[in-house]
């Protein structure tokens, strides 16, 4: 199967990147209206997880749970604040960190959001036996243990 050029079959990266842009695409389109972006949805999510556990999680954790500098969390942060998603308050532990946790709204989004990725996952696997699954699920882990840096 020829898709990506004349010189060498690139499938595997021509699928990838588009099953990726389509799931971005499906993403977009809910976060527009709430005006947030992919990377504050993200926080968003984490902040829940965290609180689901009956743990509290400060800007380090999302820094390093993200992979990004201060600054950057920083805004991401003041626009989820500013929008009503994420509070933050003083931690009684250690009164320089702060808190933070969902609002009503936030909590909301990630309702939302859940049901917006049962829908990706029913959407994704589609057509298949249960046994494509079993193996689609195999080849997605290894292929994500291969890119691993």
């Amino acid at each position: 199967m020829q898709v990506a050029g004349d010189k060498e079959d690139f499938v595997y990266h021509f699928y990838l990147r588009n099953i990726v842009h389509n799931l971005k695409l499906i993403l977009d389109e809910h976060l527009i209206p709430h005006g947030i972006t992919n990377q504050q949805a993200r926080i968003v999510g984490h902040i829940g997880d965290c609180e689901e556990k009956g743990c509290s999680i400060c800007q380090k954790d999302i820094e390093l749970a993200m992979g990004l500098k201060g600054s950057s969390i920083t805004s991401l942060l003041q626009g989820l604040e500013k929008n009503g998603f994420v509070k933050r308050s003083t931690s009684v532990s250690d009164g320089r960190a702060k808190v933070l946790s969902l609002t009503t709204k936030g909590e909301d989004l990630i309702d939302e959001f859940n049901d917006v990725f049962r829908d990706m996952e029913h959407r994704i696997v589609l057509g298949m036996t249960a046994e494509q699954k079993r193996l689609f699920l195999e080849l997605l882990q290894l292929v994500s243990k291969n890119l691993e840096r």
